[in-house]
């Protein structure tokens, strides 16, 4: 019996250590595994949380404060987002009529710009340094400091320039007068050096000064929210992110002018191959400027950009055409960006002020047309005849929004196109097919009959897009009028 009950025990108890060590095997292979992994996933989880709050409070940081319309403006005046070549040669020309010397040359790097005319700018002539806060003091002037500092948490912010070389002619008070001026212009200017030579006391001297004018894309995002500058401004483009104009609210879904972003590859702009280079002869139109006269019949563009890269080229282009108009762009030393055209200075004006309402810098630029002697004779007088006579249809609706055009103005309009084409046809009937002149004159013509049919919709269903199409059309003509070929076709 007790052999019996030894023999049960016996069992009973090898049972049991199987038992555990079975259980033991189970939780060691299938058990302790998953909450290994459960631990790992807690602790990867409290990670993800730790780093979600870390990048947060990082991001709070980072997005600055709402500016004010006014902040915006005291930044973007002093730090635009762009180069702006052209707003830095129209600040430097004021600060020579305010001061009374006389500016020989100026340049950027190593080219040289020569008076009253943009050059170009390559890259080597810009450099870039990233400023952390603690710098900002050493680059910004007082209130533009105390305005990033205050609304901005840690902002690493590339700040670039553009190297300038001025030689001058003046007195010496007027001299020390123009440098002055420079370093309390708007925008932020820095007087590198500056040396005198010649002249005897009181008598007209010669100086070289060296500064740098800043420019920095990084505040484009701070200022995009509700920014209306115009880029071409704000690249002094700004702008800006648009740097005298109306602020105007923006259209739905429209980019904001202070923003930079990549250029739209859907937003095509016809591109001309051209000599056209600015001078002197450009005048600046804003919505404060009075009823500009002028006298006689001409082809005057409004010239709404000038750059050397094609990145912030067309970032502006883009934001024209969402504004409704449709720019063409002239590639030469520089390359500059026409919103419209018209025949005489008055009108180009109305249209350029028109323009400078979307925040966009407007110049009214003379063109040289480049005709033959023979062809001043029979095609230059039925050219502007036609551009005059499109341009009051396009003048009238877009500066007056006087939409209507009757039957009987539109009858006088395709009749002087008629006159056009019947001149040029008679003209060109010898030339050989191939010769290049043969067919830019034969796309006038077939620009013109793109005229006749736009209009005929506006005339049937008036719309300013269709008057500003007509303008783009307008541009087209006289590029090959005047020899202008189109380099992206």
């Amino acid at each position: 019996m007790n052999q019996n009950n030894n023999a049960i025990q016996q069992i009973i108890l090898t049972v049991s250590v199987l038992l555990l060590v079975a259980i033991g095997i189970f939780y060691w292979v299938m058990i302790r595994p998953v909450v290994a992994e459960e631990k790992q996933k807690e602790t990867e989880l409290k990670q993800v949380e730790t780093a979600v709050a870390d990048y947060q409070k990082l991001l709070a940081d980072l997005t600055p404060q709402q500016l004010t319309d006014e902040e915006k403006d005291t930044l973007l005046k002093g730090i635009p987002v762009r180069p702006n070549v052209e707003q830095v040669i129209v600040d430097l020309e004021k600060t020579e009529k305010n001061t009374g010397v006389l500016i020989n040359s100026i340049s950027f790097g190593n080219l040289p710009v020569g008076k009253g005319k943009v050059g170009q700018v390559t890259e080597a002539a810009e450099e870039e340094k990233e400023l952390s806060t603690a710098e900002w003091n050493a680059v910004f002037p007082e209130p533009i400091f105390k305005l990033i500092e205050a609304k901005f948490k840690d902002v690493k912010v590339k700040v670039n320039y553009l190297d300038v070389q001025l030689s001058v002619n003046g007195k010496e008070a007027e001299i020390n007068r123009f440098i002055e001026g420079l370093e309390n212009l708007p925008r932020v200017v820095h007087v590198q050096s500056y040396s005198y030579s010649g002249g005897e006391k009181g008598a007209d001297m010669s100086a070289s000064i060296s500064a740098r004018v800043f420019y920095s894309d990084s505040f484009a995002p701070f200022v995009a929210a509700g920014n209306d500058y115009e880029l071409g401004e704000l690249a002094s483009e700004p702008e800006p992110n648009r740097e005298p104009e109306l602020v105007v609210d923006p259209e739905p879904d429209t980019p904001d002018a202070g923003e930079v972003k990549e250029p739209d590859e859907e937003q095509a702009v016809k591109r001309y191959e051209t000599e056209i280079v600015m001078d002197g002869s450009s005048i600046r139109v804003t919505t404060d400027t009075p009823p500009v006269e002028g006298e006689g019949q001409g082809f005057y563009f409004v010239q709404t950009g000038a750059y050397t890269n094609d990145y912030y080229l067309l970032n502006q282009v883009d934001y024209i055409k969402s504004r409704g108009l449709d720019p063409r762009v002239s590639d030469s030393s520089i390359s500059l960006i026409f919103s419209s055209v018209s025949y005489d200075i008055p009108s180009a004006a109305k249209k350029a002020i028109k323009i400078n309402e979307f925040g966009i810098d407007t110049y009214i630029m003379p063109l040289k047309i480049n005709l033959t002697e023979e062809e001043k004779e029979w095609l230059l007088p039925v050219a502007q005849d036609t551009l005059e006579a499109v341009a009051k249809v396009t003048t009238k609706g877009i500066a007056a929004n006087d939409l209507k055009l009757t039957e009987q103005q539109f009858n006088q309009v395709v009749t002087t196109m008629n006159n056009y084409e019947d001149a040029v046809i008679q003209s060109i009937s010898n030339m050989a097919d191939d010769n290049q002149r043969k067919v830019q004159l034969n796309n006038t013509i077939a620009i013109l009959n793109q005229v006749e049919s736009v209009l005929a919709s506006h005339q049937k269903e008036p719309s300013v897009a269709k008057l500003w199409d007509v303008d783009g059309l307008l541009i087209d003509f006289t590029l090959n009028l005047n020899g202008n070929m189109l380099s992206n076709e």
